[in-house]
């Protein structure tokens, strides 16, 4: 049984990450998430979701025995309907943001001598030169 909520919570989880990563990063982001309470919320939940999940996890793992013993037909069948919808339904929600980023053709890459721009420097060290009192 614990193996079956880790599956669960972890792909619940990570679906929850990749609705909110598209909602945020879409050309146009969704009306709820200029609300910092709602925005946090979720934020929330995915991390609560995360070591809940992984502590399920661990927990069938310390104890094979009960693991093994708990496997039936529902069991499995529900782990694989979880991973199976994390993995189709993940890549889906994500696809505003990937659709929405950036081109990196107009970003020039760091130049530790300055920009290209600046006007010349003098012969003389680009110091401008005093004349001496007389």
């Amino acid at each position: 049984m614990h193996l079956l909520l880790s599956v669960v919570i972890l792909s619940a989880g990570a679906i929850i990450l990749a609705w909110a990563y598209g909602a945020h990063r879409r050309p146009v982001p969704a009306a709820w998430t200029r609300y910092d309470f709602l925005s946090s919320l979720v934020c929330l939940l995915v991390t609560c979701l995360l070591p809940l999940g992984i502590g399920f996890g661990v927990s069938a793992l310390i104890d094979p025995a009960t693991t093994l013993a708990g496997l039936n037909a529902w069991t499995v069948g529900g782990c694989v309907l979880a991973i199976g919808l994390w993995w189709l339904l993940v890549p889906r929600l994500m696809a505003p943001a990937r659709q929405a980023a950036v081109s990196t053709a107009d970003i020039v890459p760091f130049q530790p001598d300055g920009p290209r721009n600046t006007p010349p420097v003098s012969k003389g060290g680009g110091h401008a030169r005093r004349r001496k009192a007389a």
